[in-house]
Parts: C-alpha cells; structure tokens; sequence
C-alpha cells in the first residue's frame, strides 16, 4: 500500500514538473488555443510576386493564365484583367503599367496593360528564340531574366527599350551564376544588377551601354559572404541584398557612398526567400517607413512550429536600415514595432509557413485621406506568398491595432 501511494506522489510530482516547464517555455498549448480557423487562401495554389501599379496591386500564380488584382476599395478578383496569355511566367510595373512576360513556343512575348484604362493587352516586345522568367523594374526601364531556348547552361539579362517594339539589349550573358535576381535604383541614378552567384553589378543608370565581357562586379559573393544572391530592395537610401550561406540567411546592406555593412539570420538552417517588403505604419502625422520584411524558409525537412512566414528589420524614419545591431532580426510581434499584433497567433498560422514574397498594400490606395489617423490603429493588410499553400492576407479587424491571418472571408477593412 505505501509502495501505491508512493507511486501516486511520485507521478503526481512529475505531472506538476511537466506542466510547470511547459508554462515557463513556449508553451505549444497556448500557440494551439490561439489557432483560428482559416479561410481558404485569397489565391490558391502557387502564387509568385506580388507587383504594385499607382491603381492597384496584382499577382500571378505560377504558369496560371490570370492576373489576379486588387484594386483600392474593390477587394480581389480573378479574371478582371483579360488574360495576356498562357503561361504566365514573370510580371513588373511601371507606373500604372503592368508588364507580363509570356512564353510562347521556344519564344517568348512581352505583353503590356494599363491598369488606369482598362482595355485589351498589348505586344510591347518579342523575344525570339529566348524564355523570360522573370522581370523587373527600375529607372522607368524594363528588364528581364532569360535563357535561350536551346542551351539552359546560359542565362542572359535583358533590357527593353522605352516605348517597347525595337530590339532588346544583352547587357550580360554568362552561365548560371548570371541568374538576376533583383533590380534596383540607387539614389545617384545608378541601376545594380543582382546575380545568382556572379555578384552585384552597376551601371551608370537604366539607359547606359551593356556591362564589358570580363567586368569586374560592383560586389561579389565573397565580399558579401554568401553564395547565392536571392532578393535584391531599395529602402530609402539604402539597397538591401538577401542572400544564403549553405545554412543562413545573410543581408548585405549598400549605403550612398558604397558603404556596407553585413548581418546574419540567426537560428540555423533558415534562409531568406527573397521575398521583401517595407512595412510602414501612421507616425507623426504621416505614414513612415517602420520595418523591413524579408520572407524566409528553412532547410530542416521538418522546421520548429511557428519558425517561417518572415522575419522584421528596424528601418528609421527616412526608410533607411542605419547601423545594424548585433541582433538585427525579430520574429513578428516580438519587436516594440511590429507588422502583427499577436505573436503567438502569427506563429499557428503564417509561421508555419514559407514566404516566398510579401508586400504591404499603400495605404493610399485606401485611404481618402493619408494624412489623417487612422481609426483604431488601423494599418493596411499585408499580403503573402507561400510556396504551394496559396496567397495569405493579414487583416486588420478593428480590435486595437490585432489582426488574423486569412480571416473574415478575407474581406479587406479600412476606416
């Protein structure tokens, strides 16, 4: 009998030790009793990059033929835009322009819509005996990722004429390593160039002659310390380089001056996708640049729960990133700024997953008058692309500045 009591106290003490433990950790109980119940993605499937016109933001899904859009006050629609063709392979916007590359037999076109004046799409380039995948904008100038149709071990980077028609230019063709990976203006007017794995490049700006057979990079992959270039984003004065070691995310941060400075993900086998937004919030009057976004994903094969979605960097006023600190990365809602309002919800839904783009909606595009505070602390919703799980949108409802991901039937809220 008093071997039975005994027992019965020695379990009871373990019980009390297991549950005192759980409550002093990240308790996973908790992270379960904040889960909500999802709605279904605004897109399903593989959404890729989120492109914003001065009329509205839009996305594609990968070798899909629609252009999904969200237009101000107007919600989402699939299908509003006329289809510019099958498939769908890389989209950018100048203006209230959007540009959508398309392949087409071995070939491929560049199609052209204004999201002002609705109407059909037009041709605006072809690219004979080439396959675009991807585009980009800067310096009011379009430019491409491409490879010839008949030899994969090539990648090209492309320039389109202003007006479209005409030739395209080369401005460096090389192996792999030349895959672009971003585009951006610095302040000065100069356009960089980011590779896969040949480093940064710089031309004098979006018009100047193609880059030398044999130049030197700007920056190469070991002054940055990385071994692949993913994502490239201009904050302010500053171009914010994402790349990856074989184990962490790495950012390489190019001030005016050439000025650098460096900073390391930390917690292991996480990465950056290249997907980044600046997140802005109502301050001083005026809606300023608060956070950086960067969307990560891991390499374990099965990564810690709430460990994905994306990760913060602290801007100043001016957008600019300033002097990194030692630890420059916060996890949402960790930071005494945040996108998000709860952690703990953020990590039972978009933290279980990666983000492979991000961007915040301006809040011009929904507001009648930016200037004015918001009600409630309201901020703009956030939208999200994940690899195979659909295009999230981070919603604000109205309950002090807290929202839920992919809640309300995703109906989109303003003041």
């Amino acid at each position: 009998m008093k071997k039975l009591i005994h027992a019965r106290v020695i379990f009871l003490v373990l019980l009390a030790g297991l549950f005192a433990s759980s409550c002093a950790q990240d308790p996973i109980f908790y992270h379960i009793s904040m889960e909500t119940e999802l709605n279904s993605p605004v897109i399903e499937g593989s959404p890729q990059n989120i492109v914003i016109t001065s009329y509205g933001a839009y996305v594609w899904t990968f070798r899909g033929s629609n252009v999904w859009s969200f237009e101000g006050r107007w919600g989402w629609r699939c299908g509003n835009l006329p289809s510019p063709g099958y498939p769908i392979l890389g989209l950018t916007a100048v203006g209230e322009d959007l540009y959508a590359a398309i392949y087409d037999g071995g070939s491929s076109r560049i199609m052209s819509f204004n999201t002002a004046a609705p109407g059909a799409w037009q041709i605006f380039a072809s690219v004979p005996g080439q396959v675009v995948t991807r585009l980009y904008s800067a310096g009011g100038r379009i430019f491409a990722r491409s490879q010839p149709y008949n030899d994969i071990a090539v990648r090209n980077i492309l320039r389109f004429p202003v007006g479209g028609g005409g030739t395209h230019e080369v401005l460096r063709s090389e192996g792999i390593g030349n895959t672009l990976f971003g585009v951006a203006e610095r302040p000065n007017g100069n356009i960089l160039l980011a590779t896969s794995s040949d480093g940064i490049f710089q031309l004098a700006n979006a018009g100047a002659p193609p880059i030398p057979v044999g130049a030197a990079p700007l920056f190469s992959v070991g002054d940055m310390n990385m071994t692949t270039v993913a994502g490239m984003i201009r904050t302010g004065n500053d171009i914010v380089v994402a790349g990856n070691t074989f184990s962490n995310g790495r950012i390489f941060i190019i001030s005016p001056g050439d000025a650098t400075q460096q900073g390391t993900l930390p917690g292991g086998n996480l990465v950056f996708t290249g997907g980044m937004s600046t997140w802005l919030r109502f301050n001083n009057n005026t809606w300023e640049p608060s956070l950086l976004l960067l969307g990560v994903r891991s390499l374990d094969r099965v990564p810690p729960r709430g460990f994905l979605g994306y990760r913060e960097l602290h801007l100043n006023a001016s957008g600019n990133v300033g002097s990194l600190p030692v630890t420059p990365f916060s996890r949402p809602g960790d930071g005494d700024i945040s996108s998000v309002g709860n952690p703990a919800r953020f990590r039972a839904s978009l933290g279980n997953r990666a983000v492979e783009d991000i961007v915040q909606i301006p809040p011009t595009m929904l507001l009648t008058n930016p200037q004015s505070p918001p009600a409630d602390n309201w901020q703009p919703p956030v939208f999200a692309s994940t690899a195979r799980e659909g295009l999230w949108v981070y919603n604000f409802r109205g309950t002090g500045g807290e929202g839920e991901w992919n809640a309300d039937n995703n109906t989109i809220t303003w003041p």
